[in-house]
């Protein structure tokens, strides 16, 4: 048999195979979907061309294979305009309609003489004839290969990621050598004979795209490579059994199609099921163990750890957690957890360019970053943060982030067996950095509470000396505050561990369920869990209340002060809180004209001020709107930013008004609107506000009529 003959053959292969693999990999995304059916629609190309070129010495063969042929070819534009706007993120628009409809069109046309007919033999091969409809089908298939083209080319310059840049390129040029080389089959349709290097163009297109998946993980190629090797020992286990049955019954039952070998069958179909299942569950065990232990079960690494950080309060037996299930489980030389010292002002380049880009540093990609980045001044910083991870021998840097601030760095070094870290690994990494900023926070809290015990204790024992030659009054006293203090204290700890340790696990387990850690949610298990999380992060807040008064009243509030433009701040916790207003019906307005509002001060605990006010309006509104507004103001002298929040809801009485921001206290009629405040919130923003030399108050015209609460800080110029 002939190279030219075979040729089309081993493309066709090559191609199909990639296209079952990719199919594998996620059989449910759109991408991938699409990918396959242009992959299938390439192969059937190619392997109706072999089988045409096998008949040669036979006209109506050659005619019959060729419609064949165009069985698929008819559908390649369509599946590679539909696969480069499933590459660009794009929706199904009219153009794609339009083009299956056309693929259909010449799919039926291509079967009469209308589009081709008769034979064309040359040197290399032989091919039919193209009729004027054939013509017309080529027109349609150079308009969408070159509009397919451009969405690609669109999507490139329009992605920030350097690797999505790479995955974008290397697909193009994938495509390119595909519909610039293989285009060539056509030219003997029209009496043209060429050496059929048309058909090594799927060879080529297979081997770009494959290494754009395996070095720039377009499609993560391992986890199939698992997938592939169970299936084929399934099948391999089923072939085998099948046989081995079929000659037990022709042995012992006279064959396979009698009533006795049906009979059997009742027995043998389940025990064959329950065997078939058991040796899939072995083959991925096995794969798991010895041939892929890099892939491991993620599910099982996310339930374990998620159950062992609950539970823990001690700083170092979770960071040494953390770091030895990444070591075994990922495979990696070395991994640590790395805290950030937030009162250090000498920080390393590594956590400054976390602090402002808090996604995860992968090394093998910060040189084509260093390619794509434009602007001398990032690409200075990231050529140090690049220079620090090689001399550190780092391979990947995860920030640990807890309430919308950096607080660790997980640091891994390579892999053992030297494979890039994939989307899964990704994954994982990025649920475990959240698992680990929920139970570093809960340790770090835990410690912070026993040193306020420890204060009190030390503040009780001087008030206790102070006392002791004082009269019965005061030694009352003394006992009375001894008690108080006990009470103080119990509460304090029983908040810390009784409380933040469920809610971890509530918090953790709830966030994962929505993400779809555990698989999809319907639609009424998604909405119940939402009110698990949403309740769990209130309970959350309503002891980080209480932590604060304590911290305020020992006078150990502490503040991290920077510049920051009030209005961006403001419009961030808006959009926090819209799942919120939308869920009760609300509307809510914001209006920040003459901006930017710069202004000196703590960004979390200032955000806490704004998401506290907001919030409050949001719960005791029952209907209507919010209306949020930045504005600058004069007074002595000075360049005021004002913060307003207007609602329409219970409002406030005047004999009120004076008491709102004291512990404690509440608007009369709020219990009917929202159960669940505790009067802490108002008093801890005011405490914040007066810290940063700034004012809050509230003005309403009586219950009934709303209320406003205002904030004024002053400007930062400059």
């Amino acid at each position: 048999m002939e190279i030219t003959t075979i040729l089309p053959l081993i493309s066709a292969i090559f191609v199909l195979v990639l296209g079952l693999i990719v199919f594998f990999k996620d059989s449910k995304s759109r991408l991938h979907l699409t990918f396959f059916f242009h992959s299938v629609a390439i192969s059937f190309w190619l392997f109706a061309t072999f089988m045409m070129f096998l008949n040669k010495g036979d006209v109506v063969k050659i005619i019959f294979w060729d419609r064949v042929v165009y069985a698929g070819v008819v559908f390649i534009p369509a599946f590679m305009y539909h696969f480069c706007l499933a590459l660009a993120n794009k929706k199904r628009d009219f153009y794609l309609s339009l083009a299956y409809v056309l693929s259909f069109f010449f799919l039926l046309i291509s079967r009469t003489d209308m589009f081709v007919r008769d034979a064309f033999f040359y040197q290399w091969g032989v091919h039919t004839k193209a009729q004027v409809f054939h013509h017309l089908f080529l027109l349609y298939f150079g308009v969408y290969v070159v509009t397919g083209f451009y969405v690609i080319y669109q999507h490139y310059k329009n992605a920030i990621s350097s690797i999505r840049h790479q995955q974008i390129k290397y697909s193009f040029i994938a495509f390119l050598f595909l519909f610039t080389i293989g285009p060539l089959a056509f030219l003997p349709a029209y009496g043209v004979g060429i050496y059929p290097f048309a058909y090594v163009s799927g060879v080529i297109f297979s081997i770009i795209l494959s290494y754009a998946i395996l070095r720039y993980r377009l499609m993560d190629i391992q986890i199939i490579a698992r997938k592939i090797f169970i299936y084929a020992g399934v099948a391999v286990f089923a072939y085998f059994i099948f046989y081995f049955i079929a000659f037990l019954y022709n042995l012992f039952l006279g064959g396979i199609f009698t009533v006795k070998s049906y009979l059997a069958g009742i027995i043998v179909a389940p025990i064959f099921i329950f065997l078939l299942y058991r040796i899939e569950d072995t083959l991925r065990r096995l794969a798991n163990k010895y041939f892929f232990f890099a892939l491991y079960n993620y599910q099982e690494t996310i339930n374990q750890i998620s159950k062992k950080l609950t539970y823990y309060t001690d700083l170092s037996e979770i960071i040494s957690l953390i770091s030895n299930t990444l070591k075994e489980v990922m495979g990696v030389r070395e991994a640590e957890v790395v805290l950030i010292n937030q009162n250090n002002k000498k920080e390393d380049a590594l956590i400054k360019f976390l602090r402002s880009n808090p996604k995860p540093l992968i090394f093998e990609e910060l040189d084509l970053e260093l390619d794509e980045l434009h602007t001398e001044e990032k690409a200075k910083k990231l050529k140090i943060v690049y220079e620090q991870m090689k001399k550190s021998d780092l391979s990947l840097c995860l920030p640990i982030i807890s309430n919308d601030k950096l607080i660790g760095i997980i640091k891994l070094g390579s892999k053992i067996i030297g494979d890039p870290f994939s989307s899964e690994d990704l994954g994982l990494l990025a649920t475990l950095s959240n698992q680990a900023g929920i139970a570093i926070d809960n340790a770090k809290m835990y410690e912070e509470i026993k040193d306020f015990s420890r204060t009190l204790q030390q503040k009780v024992d001087e008030q206790t000396k102070d006392l002791a030659n004082t009269n019965t009054e005061l030694e009352f006293a003394n006992e009375k505050l001894k008690e108080l203090d006990k009470q103080k204290t119990e509460f304090v700890s029983i908040a810390s561990h009784q409380l933040r340790s469920p809610l971890t696990a509530i918090k953790g387990y709830s966030s994962m369920l929505l993400e779809g850690s555990f698989g999809k949610l319907s639609a009424k298990s998604r909405e119940a869990v939402q009110i698990v999380f949403e309740s769990s992060q209130k309970l959350v807040g309503v002891i980080e209340d209480f932590l604060n008064i304590t911290r305020i009243e020992l006078g150990k509030m502490k503040y991290e002060m920077s510049v920051l433009d009030m209005s961006k701040m403001v419009e961030s916790t808006i959009n926090e809180l819209k799942p919120s207003i939308s869920r009760r019906g609300l509307t809510i307005s914001f209006s920040a004209e003459g901006g930017p509002f710069n202004i000196l001060g703590d960004p979390s605990k200032l955000n806490q001020v704004f998401l506290n006010v907001i919030d409050n309006a949001i719960k005791y509104t029952e209907k209507g709107d919010i209306a949020v507004s930045i504005s600058r103001r004069q007074e002595g002298g000075k360049n005021l930013i004002r913060f307003e929040s207007k609602d329409i809801g219970v409002g406030i009485d005047a004999d009120n008004l004076p008491k709102l921001f004291e512990k404690f206290i509440r608007a009369d009629g709020a219990g009917k609107t929202n159960i669940s405040g505790t009067g802490l919130g108002l008093f801890v923003a005011k405490q914040i506000v007066e810290a940063h030399n700034g004012k809050i108050w509230a003005e309403s015209t009586g219950k009934g009529h709303g209320s406003t609460f205002i904030v004024e800080l002053e400007e930062k110029k400059g």
